[in-house]
């Protein structure tokens, strides 16, 4: 597999994909309002079918993983575009990568532990403020479990 950088000449299918995936562009990302699809990032793109994507972003010595999407998982693709973004961030002067996602998200938890990364902060009923911000949003998440927290986890570089 391939893994490209998101530019101009693909950027039309990846926001695609993830409007296909994600039902909108715009991720509440610790109360932000976050165009994901205006991000760099990475992609995985095979016969003009979009397989994954991450996008992240750069404050300082931080960089912010705001999307992570693969259309097959457990088969190492997901751990491949964290490693191409980790290698990115490193090399324009990052220390550290964080990620949020919820507290429904069984398997972007568990992931994110294997690959090294730690929990640092829960964000307790953060879910009603991203409700406030994006009412699309639903009350009942993954698996049956209510949707009500945020988690951040970070993995120093």
């Amino acid at each position: 597999m391939k893994i490209d950088r998101i530019t101009d000449d693909n950027r039309k299918i990846v926001a695609q994909f993830i409007i296909d995936n994600w039902y909108d562009s715009i991720m509440v990302i610790k109360g932000e309002r976050v165009d994901v699809t205006t991000e760099d990032g990475y992609c995985i793109i095979d016969e003009n079918s979009v397989e994954a994507v991450v996008t992240y972003r750069l404050k300082n010595n931080i960089c912010e993983i705001t999307l992570l999407h693969t259309v097959k998982q457990r088969c190492g693709i997901g751990k491949m575009l964290m490693h191409e973004v980790i290698e990115t961030a490193k090399s324009e002067g990052a220390d550290t990568v964080t990620v949020v996602t919820t507290n429904d998200n069984i398997g972007a938890i568990a992931f994110y532990q294997k690959i090294g990364f730690d929990i640092v902060n829960i964000y307790r009923n953060s879910m009603d403020y991203v409700r406030k911000i994006k009412p699309t949003v639903p009350i009942m998440g993954e698996n049956g479990i209510p949707l009500r927290h945020e988690i951040e986890f970070f993995v120093s570089i």
